[in-house]
């Protein structure tokens, strides 16, 4: 009797996490090493990261917005994502490391 209860208690978090996990419209700012590009997903952050290569492939990964599951389509809607589920951004500008004067070294 006690071991069912524990079961079904059980069961329910499982069912609970499930469910909790995907109950969100995630609007994702992806960079990696050579893009920088925007897309919608149910997948919370973290299995986000893992199922698209991690951290050797997804060097920042910024949440911009997150929707109801039930407006998917109102987040490709407003950012634009309705074609392809995939809006690419200019990259991001490295730092110049250019010193201001170039040719003191050899002085």
């Amino acid at each position: 009797m006690l071991i069912g209860r524990i079961y079904l208690l059980l069961l329910f978090l499982v069912i609970f996490h499930v469910v909790e996990g995907y109950s969100y419209v995630y609007v994702y700012e992806v960079t990696t090493a050579d893009r920088r590009f925007q897309t919608a997903s149910k997948l919370s952050p973290d299995t986000f990261l893992l199922s698209h290569g991690g951290k050797d492939l997804i060097k920042e990964l910024k949440i911009v917005k997150v929707y109801a599951d039930k407006d998917f389509k109102k987040a490709l809607k407003e950012f634009k994502l309705e074609n392809e589920n995939v809006n690419v951004l200019l990259p991001k500008k490295a730092p110049d490391d250019r010193s201001i004067n170039p040719y003191t070294w050899w002085r």
